[in-house]
């Protein structure tokens, strides 16, 4: 009797979520900086290696 009562839950389970659709989107809470702006201070040169950036 337990165990037919699982299998029915677990099959409603299975069967609402698909059925719910997808979750709203949230808004952003932060903006992106201007992509011109270097705010790491190790970079890759041409070579492959790595480097120390200085801000100019």
């Amino acid at each position: 009797m337990a165990i037919t009562i699982i299998k029915i839950a677990g099959l409603l389970c299975f069967l609402i979520l698909p059925l719910m659709g997808p979750s709203k989107r949230r808004p952003k809470k932060y903006k992106r900086p201007d992509k011109t702006f270097i705010s790491a201070h190790y970079g890759i040169n041409k070579d492959g290696e790595l480097e120390e950036l200085f801000s100019k």
